[in-house]
Formats: structure tokens, C-alpha cells, sequence
């Protein structure tokens, strides 16, 4: 009646079986242990992650404030530079050119004192982009 359990394919089959039961057994149990460790790693990137964020926001927000300084400052030296402008004359003069081949031309040309405050002016703004730069870059 059992005789079909003693023949060399039930056995082969079942020998089969239980190989393919141990092969499953070890890549789930190998599939589980590398998935615990990708979900630690992914914890871990994340805790990193939420780190460095923090940390450029509190830079920008650093560099936000110190920006807003300069530009505080840069407009306050500019109101201070041309309120002590404002004492100069804004004579326009005429600028006489000389002659080439039978034609002179005339051009108005701003004066000494306006020519100053545009440089003390131009002065101002290389000087806070350099006190900027120099922030930007540490």
C-alpha cells in the first residue's frame, strides 16, 4: 500500500523538498537580517539628513542677518555721505574741447563736486561688496 514512498523518485522528490525548504529558510533569513540593516542605514541618513538641515538653515539664517548688517550699514553711510555732499555745489560747467579738423564740440560735464560724490559713492559700494564677500566666504 505504501509502496509509491520507497521509490527512488518520491525520494528524490522529497529530498528536493526539503533542500529547497533549507535554501528558503536561508534567503529569508539572510533577505531579513539585510533589510534591518537597510532600515537602520536609511534611520541613520535620515537623523543625518534632518542634522544638516538644521545646520543650513541656521547658517542662511546668519548670513541673512549679517547681509541685512551690511546693507544697513551701506545705507546709512550712504545717507551720512550724501548729506555731507549736499554741502558741495552742483555747478554745471561747460567742458571746452579742443579743436579737430574745423569743428569744436561742447559737452556739459558735471562738476568737481559731483564727480567726488559719485566716486565716494562708487567707493562705498566696492568696500560693503568686499565686507560681503569676505562674510560669504568664511
Amino acid at each position: 500500500m505504501f509502496d509509491f514512498l520507497f521509490s527512488p523518485f518520491v525520494k528524490l522528490f522529497g529530498i528536493g523538498l526539503v533542500a529547497t525548504g533549507l535554501i528558503g529558510f536561508g534567503y529569508y533569513k539572510g533577505y531579513s537580517s539585510e533589510h534591518e540593516k537597510l532600515v537602520d542605514y536609511k534611520a541613520t541618513i535620515a537623523a543625518q539628513v534632518a542634522t544638516q538641515e538644521a545646520l543650513n538653515q541656521s547658517i542662511a539664517k546668519q548670513q541673512q542677518i549679517k547681509t541685512e548688517g551690511i546693507v544697513n550699514e551701506y545705507k546709512a553711510k550712504l545717507i551720512a555721505l550724501r548729506s555731507g555732499s549736499s554741502r558741495m555745489q552742483y555747478n554745471t560747467g561747460t567742458l571746452q574741447l579742443p579743436e579737430t579738423k574745423g569743428t569744436q564740440g561742447t559737452i556739459t560735464a558735471p562738476s568737481y563736486p559731483v564727480l567726488v560724490g559719485q566716486c565716494l559713492e562708487t567707493t562705498l559700494m566696492l568696500t560693503s561688496l568686499q565686507e560681503w564677500a569676505r562674510f560669504v566666504s568664511e
